[in-house]
């Protein structure tokens, strides 16, 4: 979860610094005084250095005609020459090591060395020319992706000579080489700990240290350690160089790397070609199996035991399952079944997909690169950081609270749940814990056939089931609001399909998700992340959890309005930071407010803007409803009142028209018919042939379709379309005196079937009489799942599982209210863009709550913006950020509100 999270408490601080100082708001009289802060906040120096860590020096160059080697920095005239280390601000310092700023003619405008090649002696083709040092022109800063979770930066430099091309290109034009890049106000606090970020770009720890500085200085400086992804230079008129050096944060390399063998293949350490994820994924899958069983002469003999989760370094020959695993083998007399392997979602990232992305130091053994779904677990009660930033954030492993993420103890990553999300299909995938796969039970239906995994599934059960072996996917204490990612347990044959043709990490994880939501009906958002607290580690998130609720955010910000040392808007105590856009307290240099919907939602919203009182719901999407009413409620269209659908199957108003060619006389041409549609000469329409005797159309004008409802959608239905079956429940179906499926019952039989319909029963199966043609007044037993696995979905019987559970987890159960609809629908987010350019400042991220003050009354009532991108640029004219965000809506208060 990384968003609607609070903007960090000390950020929040020198904000609210720069709105006093802006208003004038101090105690003395004197504008000028120190103490007044307008000076602090508005007028500093912003600089910005670029830092390369590589050290060119140590690269040896064979000289002309040479057999040896030498270190490139005994080398006079053949060699080029090298640096330890490069630094580059407005212009090159004096040197690396002291960063000393070069001044007077004589140290910028140092004499350049230009060659003509061709023809004499070096010495000879030596012009002495005064040419400036190499210098930024400015940098811009971005996050970008699907969450806006990777972050890029462009550098804009200049050198004047060939030789600073040769010199410099190993340090910033080398791709998949460090850079670290800085920039800031020159503040006393930020001058103090002038070579933090260069030293730790050093050692290799300003990848992971670099935000705590940022918040310590309370925004003031900025910073990012990035790998090249990309440089250009293009020549001058005057001879000299821009130069462009693109950086991206390191786990993005990992996401579209090519995996594909085409482009990265390559022999190993130990002389072995390395293996396409196809390949790998298909000869793991024996491996596997050959690490969970033991083997006898023949074939793979029995399984071995599925130990607790809280198995630490198990080794193979311990004679048991790896954590995270099952395999199953059943040992009967005249035939073994067996089912797997299954994976644990976080053995799936640890143990497969780690091993294709996963990069680390070799002496070191510093992990650089990963793929964990893990966050930081936050401290209880909305937790608010002190104004010295101890405490509140986080939990550290002996449960007290600390603000530093290095300290604090990590869980897996939570995403969307519901109470009636249910594992659809236990050979693709599962959500272990009783009550989201209950299947201990389950016994075979005569009417399914007689293909048998029961043995499997009924020894799988109690597995996947119990705590201590896997981690039950529920979230304590969320309602079934939230479950772990990594807890999910993965069938290993469906892993193999996602990777079988993928080329990078990015496309197999795609078709993941992909084979997840068609299960679901798109029920999860899923997103590929570079990690905000973990540098190098690539996650999976889902969008549609958030860390905190809009409702709760903005009882929050209602607390503390006009309250103690706060301002009206609640700043700085309140976890949404309202900037103020307009007036004297104004530090928004541009605010815009810009609607993006897609052409579905627009559409969606145009019916809910435009629908009679009362069926908006009825006529759009829970997101279409939310935008008329967030931007169209206070009016009503006069020109389209009362707009109402028209209904697919109705026996009143049945819409369209009895005839499409119109009245008998439009065909006939010896009459002068030539297949023209009449006009009903009727000025308060547009549509021709209005009138019922010469071929009408619309409202009671149609052929009604009786028989194609929903009800006879799902007498037709099947999961289970063998002939056998088909043929058994038509014979059925004939005896019944319902010839169709009913809705209501399909829906009535979801919920006896259901584990969590009624919790003090917990019923596991019915029983529902039915008349088959060979044993009449048979009853047969029907139950949550099928024997192969699968939600139980007969045709010829009202029982649905899998079809109406996704209605049920989209808010669209027959049972459910308007309450439990829209607390399905969560908290989503509003493609209507606000973008807002202030003064440039550090540590505000992606995934952050913030509102402005000049704004619609509707939105500061129902609405906390989400930032989705937070972009700087620094140049001559200084340093500036921009934000831009979409609101999270309280769709509850919305929707209900009178």
């Amino acid at each position: 979860m990384i968003s609607l999270s609070p903007i960090h408490r000390k950020i929040r601080d020198t904000l609210c610094r720069k709105i006093k100082a802006v208003s004038r708001d101090f105690g003395s009289t004197n504008p000028l005084d120190p103490k007044s802060g307008l000076q602090e906040s508005y007028t500093k120096t912003v600089w910005c250095r670029m830092f390369s860590a590589v050290d060119s020096t140590a690269v040896a160059v064979k000289s002309p005609g040479s057999t040896t080697e030498k270190p490139i920095w005994e080398s006079k005239s053949d060699m080029k020459p090298g640096m330890k280390n490069a630094v580059i601000l407005g212009g090159e310092t004096k040197d690396s090591e002291s960063e000393d700023i070069l001044f007077g003619f004589d140290s910028i405008y140092s004499p350049r060395t230009s060659t003509k090649a061709g023809t004499l002696k070096d010495d000879d083709l030596t012009e002495r020319l005064h040419r400036p040092m190499a210098g930024i022109r400015s940098i811009d800063i971005n996050y970008k992706g699907g969450l806006s979770a990777i972050r890029t930066a462009t550098i804009n430099w200049t050198c004047w000579s060939f030789a600073d091309i040769q010199r410099l290109s190993p340090h910033f034009m080398a791709h998949g080489k460090g850079v670290l890049i800085e920039w800031g106000y020159s503040t006393p606090e930020v001058a103090q700990t002038d070579k933090f970020g260069k030293q730790d770009m050093i050692d290799g720890k300003a990848y992971t240290k670099i935000k705590e500085r940022i918040v310590e200085l309370g925004g003031n400086y900025d910073a990012m350690a990035g790998i090249i992804s990309n440089w250009e230079w293009s020549l001058r008129d005057d001879g000299g160089f821009d130069c462009t050096t693109k950086i991206v944060s390191r786990g993005v390399n990992i996401l579209d790397g090519d995996i594909s063998g085409n482009e990265t293949s390559r022999d190993d350490e130990e002389g072995e070609k390395d293996l396409t994820p196809s390949e790998f994924v298909g000869i793991l899958r024996e491996n596997i199996i050959g690490l969970c069983a033991k083997e006898d002469w023949f074939t793979m003999g029995a399984a071995y035991p599925v130990p607790n989760h809280d198995k630490q370094n198990w080794k193979p020959g311990d004679e048991i399952q790896p954590p995270g695993c099952i395999y199953i083998k059943i040992d009967n007399f005249w035939s073994n079944p067996t089912g797997g392997p299954w994976v644990s979602w976080g053995f799936f990232e640890d143990n497969i997909l780690s091993k294709f992305v996963g990069r680390y130091e070799k002496d070191s053994e510093r992990v650089v690169n990963s793929f964990r779904s893990i966050e930081p677990v936050l401290a209880p009660d909305s937790p608010k950081p002190t104004k010295n930033g101890k405490g509140g954030v986080y939990l550290k492993n002996d449960g007290t609270e600390t603000s530093n993420v290095s300290e604090a103890r990590f869980q897996s990553v939570k995403i969307k749940n519901s109470k009636w999300l249910l594992t659809t299909d236990a050979f693709r995938w599962i959500l272990p814990g009783n009550n989201q796969f209950k299947i201990e039970t389950t016994d075979r239906n005569r009417n399914e056939g007689w293909e048998n995994h029961l043995d499997v599934l009924k020894e799988l059960g109690p597995i996947v089931n119990d705590g201590n072996k896997f981690p039950s996917f529920l979230v304590p204490g969320t309602d079934y609001k939230q479950g772990y990612l990594r807890n999910i347990i993965l069938n290993y044959d469906m892993i193999t399909k996602s990777f079988e043709n993928a080329d990078t990490v990015k496309q197999g994880m795609s078709n993941l998700f992909n084979e997840l939501n068609n299960d679901t009906d798109g029920f999860w958002g899923f997103e590929l992340v570079d990690d905000p607290y973990i540098d190098g580690n690539v996650k999976v998130v889902d969008a549609g959890v958030s860390s905190r609720k809009p409702e709760g955010l903005l009882e929050d910000r209602a607390k503390y309005m006009n309250k103690d040392e706060n301002d009206e808007f609640g700043n700085p105590e309140s976890e949404v930071f309202t900037f103020p856009s307009w007036g004297e307290k104004s530090i928004v240099k541009s605010q815009t407010l810009t609607a993006k919907l897609p052409s579905s939602m627009a559409v969606s919203a145009m019916y809910a803007g435009s629908a009679a009182p009362g069926t908006e719901r009825k006529n759009s999407t829970v997101k279409g409803t939310v935008v008329a009413k967030l931007n169209g409620a206070s009016g009503t269209d006069q020109s389209q009142p009362n707009l109402i659908q028209s209904n697919r199957i109705s026996k009143d108003k049945v819409f369209g028209s009895k005839n499409p060619w119109g009245p008998d006389d439009a065909l006939d041409v010896q009459r002068g018919g030539r297949g023209w549609l009449k006009s009903d000469e009727l000025g308060s329409t547009t549509v021709p042939s209005g009138k019922p005797d010469e071929g009408g159309f619309g409202p009671d004008h149609g052929v009604p379709f009786t028989a194609v409802t929903f009800a006879e959608y799902l007498s037709t239905i099947s999961k289970d379309d063998s002939k056998e079956n088909i043929e058994k429940a038509a014979q059925a179906a004939e005896k019944t005196a319902d010839l169709q499926a009913s809705t209501k019952e399909a829906d009535d039989n979801f919920h006896k079937l259901h584990p969590l319909s009624d919790k003090s029963t917990n019923v596991q199966s019915i029983t529902l009489t039915k008349e088959i043609a060979w044993w009449p007044d048979d009853k047969e037993t029907f139950y949550t799942y099928r024997q192969d696995g699968k939600l139980s979905e007969l045709t010829g019987f009202p029982i649905f599982m899998h079809r109406t559970m996704r209605d049920y987890i989209h808010g669209q159960g027959l049972k459910q209210d308007q309450d439990e609809q829209i607390e399905e629908s969560g908290d989503p987010m509003i493609p209507i863009e606000l973008e807002i350019t202030i003064d440039g400042i550090g540590g505000i991220i992606p995934g952050n709550a913030f509102h402005v003050d000049y704004i619609p009354d509707r939105y500061k009532e129902f609405c906390v913006f989400q930032a989705i991108k937070v972009d700087h640029s620094v140049s001559g004219g200084g340093w500036t950020t921009t934000i831009k965000g979409l609101p999270r809506v309280n769709v509850k208060g919305i929707l209900k509100e009178k």
